[in-house]
């Protein structure tokens, strides 16, 4: 075992081999423990453009991820459950992903739990399904649009497209006031369904 500190974070990494099997790199199985949840990592590399890995972590808080890499998001809590898959076969990185998060916020949007599960490549992000339960409601998204994960700014192109549709129950108006393209506070508990095309 190897067991140490990384940014305040106890790690405890199980044993682990890694065989080369001519000039593809293969992992079985690197399973890392750190507090009291679960990374596992396994996956295939040949060069940057061939490459294959998959990733679960369970039971860790992204404050703890974050402190980790160095590098900090819109989205805090507790990930319960997660499975991510990136690929590339010499073309564009295909990513899927399913996460489960607990407690957490996006922002100033308070939630009691987010069920999230995507798809991305060719700078077109799909999202299967983006369920927020928060204390009073509920929103529930699906949809595409098209964006460049990898870019440094978040930006689109005069050709980029998008179709979202989004379905609430007594959701609370005010988590989107940052959203709103008015200086107005607005208030209340919002139910219905829409679609940004």
């Amino acid at each position: 075992n190897v067991s140490g500190s990384l940014k305040q974070n106890r790690i405890n990494v199980e044993p682990f081999f890694i065989h080369l099997d001519k000039d593809v790199i293969i992992i079985p199985e690197i399973n890392a423990l750190i507090g009291g949840g679960l990374i596992s990592l396994s996956g295939k590399y040949l060069n940057k453009t061939n490459y294959d890995f998959d990733v679960a972590i369970e039971d860790i808080a992204l404050k703890d991820i974050y402190s980790i890499i160095g590098n900090t998001f819109q989205i805090n809590g507790k990930i319960l459950k997660s499975q991510f898959r990136i690929e590339n076969k010499n073309k564009s990185p295909l990513l899927f992903s399913h996460i489960s998060i607990l407690d957490g916020h996006w922002d100033e949007i308070v939630f009691d739990s987010l069920l999230l599960s995507f798809t991305y490549h060719d700078r077109r992000l799909v999202v299967s399904k983006c369920d927020l339960q928060t204390q009073l409601g509920s929103m529930r998204t699906n949809g595409w649009f098209n964006f460049d994960l990898f870019a440094e700014t978040f930006t689109f192109k005069p050709k980029d497209e998008f179709n979202i549709f989004m379905n609430f129950d007594r959701f609370e108006i005010e988590k989107f006031n940052r959203y709103l393209p008015w200086e107005y506070e607005s208030s209340g508990l919002l139910t219905g369904t829409g679609e940004i095309v």
